[in-house]
């Protein structure tokens, strides 16, 4: 019977990095996995709001703390 070795994911290199190296990049150079449920959830709420008040704008969408 072989026992396989379940790694945890690397901690990505960028994660250590000062905000002006981050800022300093476009987001698809960070690799990124897809958006998380909720992100999808919120953007896609967002765009419906918009739908609603016939508003052809697509604005583009990022994450911050606040």
């Amino acid at each position: 019977m072989s026992v396989e070795m379940i790694r945890r994911p690397q901690s990505p290199t960028w994660r250590r990095w000062s905000d002006e190296r981050l800022l300093a990049l476009r987001f698809r150079e960070l690799h990124l996995s897809r958006p998380s449920p909720w992100v999808e959830r919120c953007h896609r709420l967002l765009l419906l709001e918009l739908a609603e008040r016939a508003l052809k704008v697509r604005p583009h969408v990022w994450l911050a703390e606040v």
